[in-house]
């Protein structure tokens, strides 16, 4: 009907016995008749400019509301991927953006940004009413940040006070309205937690021990998340039953304890070894270098700058390196 108002077509018509009057198209009349045979045909009057016209306008209004209600916002996050646990605050954000020319309000359209961390929600703006965290962010998120001065993007990101380990793990966004709704991707953050000390070290033999056999000891405390560690000599060693490595990692309360161990049977050479520790968190791109320097005919050590002059450094006395071990072996039993 409406190609027929916009075409004005004339169709021929038999001899007619029965007239049905239809207006259609704002007065542009249809005609549908039925000749003798009883065929029905069909006969429409020619419509003026403005009629025409006003049939284009409603059919592009139709168009129009549709792509409007079918449309998605375009959504895409900031997320920092590296976080040192304890850091003042962090922002993750949110971007998006809906037709501009679109005349509602935020609250007209129903606007709701949502965050979730592991599938779980943590985080809800509904336009015209304040933020809210859920959740593992209760309480660590300030809900008085905006990033934006604009209606509709006002708290669309959420800051986090005091970033901690747990808070590892990958975010997304929703952004939705009464008309549409769309997902971020998801992004991950690792909150990594450096050690609170790492050692490098060589127990000191006591005089009964027969085998002379000796030892370099590395170790490193409250890691997150699981790390890793090699030890190593800048001296060629032979490969034989005289050496051996040893790795052990522990998890206590989501933190890692990791140590490297090297023994080696004294041969009685006094030439120094230098030795090398590199804890690496490789989640967090983190990185430690320790190194020292041992003497086997007197068991001392010398702590050195693995990336500078082997001279510079400290004097460990064996008496020093002896107590390190008896305070870690009494931390250990509590």
């Amino acid at each position: 009907v409406v190609w027929g108002c916009l075409a004005g077509s004339r169709p021929r018509v038999s001899v007619v016995r029965r007239t049905v009057v239809i207006e259609v198209c704002s007065r542009a009349t249809l005609y549908v008749l039925s000749d003798d045979r009883g065929d029905k045909h069909t006969k429409m009057t020619p419509p003026s400019a403005v009629h025409i016209l006003n049939s284009i306008l409603l059919v592009l209004t139709f168009i129009i509301t549709g792509c409007l209600s079918q449309s998605k916002p375009t959504v895409t996050i900031q997320v920092p991927s590296i976080v040192k646990n304890g850091s003042e605050s962090i922002v993750l954000d949110c971007l998006y953006e809906f037709d501009k020319w679109n005349p509602l309000t935020p609250e007209d359209e129903g606007l709701v940004v949502k965050w979730y961390f592991k599938d779980t929600l943590v985080y809800q703006w509904i336009a015209g009413n304040p933020p809210q965290a859920a959740s593992l962010l209760t309480n660590r998120l300030n809900l008085e940040y905006t990033i934006s001065n604009e209606p509709a993007q006002k708290y669309r990101a959420m800051q986090i006070v005091t970033p901690t380990s747990e808070l590892s793990g990958e975010y997304y966004c929703f952004v939705g309205s009464f008309n549409s709704e769309s997902t971020s991707i998801r992004k991950k953050m690792t909150v990594y937690v450096p050690e609170t000390q790492m050692l490098l070290y060589a127990p000191r033999r006591t005089t009964t021990e027969v085998d002379r056999k000796f030892e370099v000891r590395c170790e490193a405390e409250g890691v997150y998340p699981e790390p890793n560690m090699t030890i190593s000599s800048r001296e060629r060693l032979e490969a034989s039953d005289d050496v051996s490595v040893h790795i052990e990692t522990t998890n206590i309360d989501g933190l890692y304890n990791i140590q490297a161990w090297i023994e080696m049977v004294d041969r009685g050479d006094s030439n120094p070894i230098t030795f090398d520790c590199i804890l690496r968190i490789p989640e967090a791109n983190y990185t430690v270098h320790k190194s020292i320097i041992y003497y086997p005919s007197t068991q001392d050590t010398k702590e050195i700058d693995p990336y500078g002059d082997s001279n510079s450094g400290s004097w460990l006395a064996p008496t020093t390196a002896f107590l390190l071990v008896i305070t870690m072996l009494l931390s250990t039993r509590l």
